[in-house]
């Protein structure tokens, strides 16, 4: 369950954090802990694989990536990301502050909400992803978000040589 489930489907009303504030009480109760997945992992042994010839999403009628990678606004940026991610990788662990910080940014250039918010899917879905985004159409998400990419690079050509 994603943080946007708080305040967007599940409002404070319904008690939910009422709920999360008793569940860790509860499940002690019943000899229930938590873990992480990579806990998880060296917990068990694996029963089998899951394979799919396809990838597959929460979102959109069809659960797939269509909802981030349809439309060639959003290829055109994936894309970039992609060039800039060659770039900046070598150079994660630099301790340059100067450095750190355009890594800091460029993360936050890789959640998905920014693909999400560029699709051009109507009906339905499209509702969705109006209903999400905080800009006016696609076009626009496209435009601000390149306008960073672009901002981002003049940041990483200043810097030279890290």
């Amino acid at each position: 369950m994603d943080f946007e489930t708080f305040g967007e489907h599940q409002w404070a009303e319904t008690g939910i954090f009422d709920f999360f504030k008793k569940l860790p009480e509860v499940l002690a109760a019943k000899n229930i802990g938590f873990r992480t997945p990579s806990q998880t992992i060296e917990a068990f042994e694996p029963v089998g694989v899951f394979s799919s010839p396809h990838y597959l999403s929460w979102a959109d009628e069809h659960r797939d990536i269509s909802a981030w990678l349809e439309n060639d606004l959003q290829k055109s940026s994936f894309a970039e990301i992609t060039e800039i991610e060659k770039i900046l990788h070598p150079y994660q662990n630099s301790k340059k502050p100067e450095v750190q910080a355009i890594i800091y940014d460029f993360r936050r250039l890789q959640t998905s909400d920014h693909l999400y918010y560029m699709s051009t899917k109507y009906f339905a879905d499209g509702d969705v992803h109006t209903y999400f985004s905080p800009f006016d159409s696609p076009y626009d998400g496209f435009i601000h978000f390149t306008n960073v990419l672009e901002h981002l690079k003049k940041r990483i050509k200043k810097i030279g040589d890290f």
